[in-house]
């Protein structure tokens, strides 16, 4: 007798949400706030989560990890409430349609999806140090994390952020608020003026890691970035890394 056919593993629920605003946040960047409700808005806890999003209930949706804080006591005045973020980098046909939307349009999204960042692996008296990776709009949970609160505590966090241009610098506004509110001591890489890349400029810096059995990293962006940092900070005995996958 034949073994029964495995069943489909189901996919996430979508439902119908209310554009707030779609503002260009950067070049080729929109920031898109959503109306999704305190239920949806709950069920949003880390840092590093994503939704899956789509213009239309029958299209394909995209993956984009969600911008904003979750809303928690540690956020304090930077807790998300007014609605859900995303910043969309208008490329590829989801990307695309999803920037072209307009307040009070319909989108089709699901519930906050993935681990996220897991701060509580890495407590602020083991390590003390952090050092964060972000290239284009991989800045996206990089900038939840930080305005969630997570990382207060800590004696240094550094964050690589690397564009191709300034005017491609997602939140670029916010890094003042970032250094004064939550001690964020920002690199700013673009590769248009010949510095190389996150990871090359990262390589150069031979004091980031020093202390490197208090220090851990989080990491988000390019496959290529994330690959050659890991391998830097693993040379320099780092082996405290997060992803968001």
């Amino acid at each position: 007798m034949a073994a029964p056919a495995a069943s489909a593993k189901p996919g996430p629920d979508f439902v119908a949400v209310s554009v707030l605003s779609n503002t260009v946040e950067a070049l080729e960047q929109h920031r898109l706030v959503l109306d999704v409700g305190r239920e949806l808005l709950g069920m949003y806890r880390h840092p590093g989560q994503f939704v899956q999003a789509k213009r239309r209930a029958e299209d394909k949706p995209g993956f984009f990890a969600i911008a904003s804080a979750p809303i928690t006591a540690e956020a304090g005045q930077d807790g998300q409430e007014a609605g859900l973020e995303l910043l969309l980098k208008a490329s590829g046909p989801v990307a695309e349609s999803l920037c072209r939307l307009q307040a009070g349009d319909t989108i089709w999204i699901s519930q906050p999806m993935g681990q996220g960042f897991r701060l509580e692996s890495v407590p602020p008296a083991d390590y003390p140090s952090i050092l964060l990776f972000a290239t284009g709009s991989g800045i996206s949970p990089i900038r939840a994390l930080i305005e969630s609160g997570a990382l207060r505590g800590r004696r240094s966090v550094r964050l690589y952020y690397g564009a191709r241009t300034p005017e491609h610098m997602a939140f670029a506004g916010s890094i003042a608020a970032w250094g004064a509110r939550h001690g964020v001591s920002v690199v700013p890489v673009f590769s248009s003026e010949g510095a190389g890349y996150v990871q090359h400029v990262f390589a150069r810096d031979e004091d980031a890691a020093a202390g490197a059995a208090g220090t851990a990293a989080v990491l988000c962006g390019r496959r290529e970035m994330t690959q050659e940092v890991t391998q830097i900070l693993k040379g320099r005995g780092v082996d405290a890394i997060l992803l968001n996958y």
